[in-house]
């Protein structure tokens, strides 16, 4: 990459634009711009990109994150027209989380710019959707979901009607955020489903993958173990990540440990999640990572470290000034102080949170924040203030509330009523919250709860039972809590329950027990406090990582500063070096090196020697000191004590540093005394034009840095002073040029005396001359009739080469083409005529393949070798039509009389039939490949299928002969109903069968026949409620109904059956006892449409893709019988038709699959 510009991957003019302003505006930081550039994929940010801009966009996002304090004036300077609006609007969307009113500022600034750009419509609409998707980001971040909700769908639809399937995309990640601050985890799944849609149709991977990774944070709350697993295996550990993506996939995995009992390797993966955020601009995400890792340093119970980086949350989050994430700062402080026994603060902190996130009480965190303060309330013995929290957080989630959190309301009523001594009221809620721990299998919950329950009952109040009545109700429900909390895999009991139970032990006059769980009470507390410890001990071991990471950055800020200082002396030097070979004057380049020298070193003294052309020694051209010129001295080459001498005759840099006290053995009497002199030869390749020196009287100043700017200045000066000294010698010989010249003249007047004496002999030389045409005509005439006899032959081998099998092609050093036979006219289409005189790159070779072309033929042209001469290779040529074909080649030099000329002589061979012949080879192959799986998976579901009407079959047939004459005639009649229908199944699964090998072979046929429409269908309706009386009482109710006129057309009745037999048994199969299933036909002038429509389990949307794929069946049928193949069939016969189908589906509601079959008239 040059020096002075940065990398141009797609040669935008437009990019390098921006880029050449950019080097205007702050050179100075160019370097450290670079190394932003060079670590592409640590800084692109995947929602940064515009359409049609994205390189300019990202260039920008790099100049960003590098130089943040230019970048008003860049965007003010930018080019005119359309350029700036796409440039405008990148810019907004870059930092609509970083800068919000700056981004919105930038969005006015577009719309200003749109209204007078008079872009094509397309493009003005796409400009103004991505608007709208930022004004609606901007909205959520600032608690207007409802405003943020109707613009992204706005935009959504505007992204749709473009069909910018990216930009849908981003509105749908949008909505996904909108829905998490609903609550609502349902829509948010379906919203990332349908971004990650988006992301693919656009062909996007760095979005998409960000997608499935947001998408596996959502289920992480509900499915902690299954989500482990998908991150495994969509994104393995050992995965080079983009940052965006790695700062959800570290979200995703940062939940699945906190939710698995793994607190610190939570900590660690929440952190990563917050660095990486803030290095993509995704602040939001940023803000809840660093959150959650403050609770989990809260879990581990290192409190300090909870407080540190909650507050660090808090301040991140007020810097936005976004009152929902200030809001959930503000919880996640409470709670620590809270933890920390600091109550007044904590409640100041909970109601500022409840007041902030008053815009999303919809919302998780809302609720959450309503336990938080019911629990403080608890904590300082406010019950009643906390019955009224634990009230309302019932009461604002009663329509969408989640379990763990009504059960969290519940308990914590249940508890304020009991110590407010309201004990029925306390144990409604109290019954309320255990059913449903026990429904969600929420056993922490019933632990709590049951409790809660024993507390009641040893409550010396209570005064519903006796005292040992109350006893052995008490120890029945914490007995139940122990029960529950020793099933628990892992499961540690805590010492309050033990001692719980040993108190009512104790109660019930039962010490013996009482001393037991006491004992077990106290290894528990053991227990407890070594955990704890453990705890406290990860804790500290993730503090002393985080600490480590924090000093690693530091340090590689301290390195980037470095670097980039570095950078800019190098642009120092790279100005000084311009400035300093552009002279042609030896005395103006010492004086430039004197002048810049000072500028970058510490040079009390500076000299330059040069070598004397005839005689072994230095001399000394320019010396000063202090401001003062030096005196000018000779030094001898073999000077055992100068140290300039010495750094002539090695070649080498010298450093000399002087102890404090003594004096060098070179000093020069009259000159300051120096501590530091660095010496360094001025080389021009192998050449030595002398020795350039700086001195100091400070020590020690001359370090590797300083060494190495003195070595290119001197390498600058070396060009500079060769260059005067060549312009010297050039002026020098000019001079001998014009004396020359003068002599020149003074020869002519001499001349103009020899003309008389050359006219005498022009004439004996005519007479020579006559002689000599004469003897040239004989000669002429000897060689037209060898020139015939060549003309003849070069006749004969152009008959040769025009009849060959292969194309001839020969080119002459140039790459011209020379020679084409009529075999390559065939191959590539051009004529003879047409293609001698082009250049061959031009004519045949593919334009993908031209460049290397041209660099090997000037490689071999500069005596280089070939990868294709005298060798027979396989390549793609090109077609006078543009078509490329494959080819064989093989190419040879050919010398001509001329010793020094030669030419290229091709012979090419179109092998397209050939590379035909293999590839119907290998589609053979793939085809016999097919037929073993699909033979494979008959075998797998034969095994399955038939199993289970075999074994009706025989035991059907096993009752009827040993036990005939005893059964009763029904039962007789069931048992050969029982086994007709096992019959017909499985007669039913070998049609199937058969029909699929048809299609697999493609031997299917398609034989349409006049059909009534009506009467087909209606006879198809009574076969099926047939075959539902068959079965027993009738539980489904199937409705059909005919619309249109004409119903009469040709169709295959055999396929048509297959179509709709399939389609209705499957409606009936799938839907519950006493469903409604609905066979719609409606017919006009072009087509038939048909609809079957049930009330059944529904289809997954997975598995929707393979719905039509041989045996695959969908993952919720359960138990439900059936091959995977009927669909398969429908999905054939409907496309040997010409027609369509397609399906509809919701789980849990219903499927309805439309068929579409083309009218073919009698």
């Amino acid at each position: 990459m040059p020096d002075q510009a940065l990398p141009q991957p797609h040669g935008d003019p437009r990019v390098q634009r921006v880029i050449s302003l950019f080097e205007t505006l702050v050179p100075a930081d160019l370097p450290a711009l670079r190394g932003v550039y060079a670590a592409d994929a640590r800084f692109k940010d995947p929602f940064n990109e515009v359409q049609g801009l994205p390189e300019i966009a990202r260039i920008f996002g790099h100049m960003f994150k590098a130089l943040e304090a230019p970048r008003f004036r860049i965007l003010s300077a930018v080019a005119q027209g359309d350029d700036r609006i796409g440039l405008t609007v990148a810019c907004a969307w870059h930092v609509r989380q970083r800068d919000c009113q700056q981004a919105l500022a930038w969005a006015l600034q577009a719309e200003s710019l749109l209204a007078m750009a008079g872009l094509p419509v397309a493009e003005h609409t796409r400009h103004l959707a991505r608007l709208q998707l930022l004004r609606a980001e901007i909205k959520l971040l600032f608690g207007d979901a409802a405003s943020a909700q109707d613009l992204a769908a706005a935009a959504a639809a505007d992204f749709a009607r473009l069909h910018d399937v990216r930009g849908l995309g981003d509105a749908h990640w949008l909505q996904a955020s909108i829905s998490v601050d609903q609550g609502n985890s349902q829509q948010v799944a379906q919203c990332l489903a349908q971004a990650a849609a988006a992301y693919a149709d656009a062909g996007d991977p760095e979005r998409l993958a960000a997608a499935a990774a947001r998408s596996l944070v959502n289920a992480s709350f509900c499915e902690p173990v299954t989500t482990a697993t998908e991150l495994q295996r969509q994104f393995p550990p050992d995965d080079v990540l983009s940052v965006p993506v790695l700062a959800w996939v570290s979200a995703a995995r940062a939940n699945v440990a906190g939710l698995t009992n793994d607190p610190g390797g939570s900590i660690r993966h929440d952190l990563v999640a917050y660095q990486c955020a803030l290095d993509s601009g995704q602040i939001r995400q940023a803000l809840v990572a660093v959150t959650n890792a403050a609770e989990s340093f809260a879990t581990l119970g290192d409190l300090d470290a909870a407080l540190e980086w909650s507050e660090r949350a808090l301040a991140l989050a007020r810097k936005t000034t976004w009152p929902a994430s200030i809001g959930f700062g503000l919880m996640q402080l409470g709670d620590v102080m809270r933890l920390l026994g600091r109550h007044e603060e904590s409640r100041q902190y909970l109601q500022e949170a409840l007041v902030l996130m008053g815009a999303q009480t919809g919302s998780r965190n809302y609720e959450l924040g309503l336990g938080n303060l019911g629990q403080l309330a608890l904590d300082v013995g406010d019950y009643g203030v906390g019955l009224d929290w634990f009230t309302k957080l019932e009461a604002h989630g009663r329509t969408q509330m989640e379990p763990d959190l009504a059960i969290r309301a519940w308990r914590g009523q249940a508890s304020a009523l009991f110590r407010l001594g309201r004990l029925q009221d306390a144990k409604d809620k109290a019954d309320a919250a255990l059913a449903l721990a026990r429904q969600q299998g929420n056993a922490e919950g019933q632990i709590q709860i049951l409790r809660i329950f024993a507390q009641m009952h040893l409550e010396p109040a209570h005064g519903a039972y006796s005292r040992g009545e109350t006893s052995a109700l008490a120890l029945d429900y914490l007995d139940q809590a122990l029960a529950i909390a020793r099933g628990m895999d892992g499961y540690d009991v805590s010492p309050e329950l033990m001692e719980e139970v040993a108190a009512a032990h104790a109660a019930a006059g039962d010490f013996a027990a009482a001393y037991t769980h006491s004992v077990a009470a106290h290894a528990a507390r053991h227990r407890s406090r070594h955990l704890e410890a453990q705890k406290r001990a990860l804790a500290l071991q993730v503090r002393q990582q985080v600490e480590q990471a924090r000093a690693d950055t530091e340090h590689h800020r301290k390195l980037a500063s470095t670097l980039k200082d570095t950078a800019a002396t190098l642009e120092t030097l790279g100005t000084i070096g311009r400035e300093i070979t552009a002279s042609l004057d030896a005395a103006a380049v010492f004086d430039a090196l004197h002048r810049h020298v000072h500028e970058l070193l510490d040079a009390t003294a500076f000299a330059v020697y040069l070598s004397e052309p005839e005689a072994p020694f230095l001399k000394m051209v320019f010396g000063i000191e202090a401001g003062m010129p030096l005196p000018l001295s000779r030094v001898a080459l073999d000077s055992p004590h100068a140290v300039s001498a010495r750094c002539a005759r090695e070649q080498r840099e010298i450093v000399v540093d002087v102890p404090l006290g003594q004096i060098t053995s070179s000093w020069i009497p009259g000159t300051l005394p120096t501590r530091s002199l660095l010496y360094a030869p001025l080389m021009v390749g192998e050449r030595l034009l002398g020795v350039m020196t700086i001195q100091s009287p400070n020590p020690l100043v001359y370090g590797e840095r300083e060494r190495s700017i003195f070595h290119t200045l001197c390498a600058y000066g070396a060009i500079a002073l060769d260059n005067a000294f060549a312009y010297a010698a050039a002026a020098a010989a000019q001079q001998r040029a014009d004396q020359a010249n003068a002599d020149l003249l003074h020869t002519q007047a001499q001349l103009v005396k020899d003309m008389a004496e050359r006219e005498r002999m022009d004439r004996e030389l005519q007479a020579l001359n006559n002689d000599l045409e004469t003897r040239i005509a004989l000669r002429t005439q000897e060689m037209r009739a060898t020139l015939d006899m060549l003309a003849e032959s070069q006749h004969k081998l152009q008959g040769i080469v025009d009849t060959a099998l292969d194309a001839v092609v020969r080119v002459d050093a140039s790459g011209t083409i020379v020679g084409w036979n009529t075999q390559a006219h065939l191959i590539f289409g051009w004529t003879p005529q047409q293609a001698i005189g082009r250049a061959l790159h031009e004519t045949i070779i593919p334009e993908a393949h031209r460049d290397a072309h041209l660099r090997g033929m000037a490689r071999y042209m500069q005596g280089g070798g070939s990868k294709v001469i005298d060798r027979r290779i396989e390549i793609s040529a090109l077609h006078a039509s543009g078509r490329t074909f494959p080819i064989e080649l093989a190419i040879t030099r050919v010398s001509l009389n001329d010793p020094e000329k030669f030419e290229f002589c091709a012979f090419l061979r179109d092998i397209t039939q050939r590379r035909q012949a293999e590839e119907e080879i290998r589609t053979s192959l793939e085809k016999q490949r097919e037929l073993n799986q699909l033979k494979s998976r008959f075998v797998s579901m034969a095994s399955h299928e038939f199993r289970t009407p075999l074994a009706t079959i025989l035991s059907s047939t096993d009752l009827l002969e040993h036990y005939y004459t005893k059964l009763p005639d029904h039962e007789r009649t069931e048992l050969f109903g029982a086994v007709a229908l096992a019959v017909k199944r499985m007669t039913k699964m070998l049609e199937d069968i058969l029909v699929i090998g048809k299609d697999e072979e493609e031997r299917m046929e398609f034989n349409p026949q006049p059909l009534a429409l009506d009467a087909f269908c209606e006879s198809l309706v009574q076969e099926q409620r047939a075959e539902l009386i068959a079965a027993g009482p009738l539980r489904h109710t199937l409705n059909m109904s005919v619309h249109g006129s004409q119903l009469h057309a040709r169709f295959d009745d055999k396929l048509m059956r297959h179509i709709f037999g399939n389609l209705l048994s499957n409606a009936l199969k799938y839907s519950p006892a006493g469903g409604t299933v609905d066979f719609d036909v409606r017919a006009d002038a072009h087509a038939f449409h048909f609809a079957v429509r049930d009330q059944g389990i529904g289809i997954p949307e997975a598995d929707v893709p393979r719905l039509f794929e041989t045996f695959h069946r969908a993952t919720n049928v359960g138990n439900i019988v059936g091959t995977g193949l009927g669909l398969a069939i429908v999905k054939r016969s409907v496309d040997l038709h010409g027609g369509t189908i397609g399906v509809r589906s919701t789980l849990g509601q219903g499927t309805v699959f439309t068929v579409t079959l083309p009218r073919i008239e009698i």
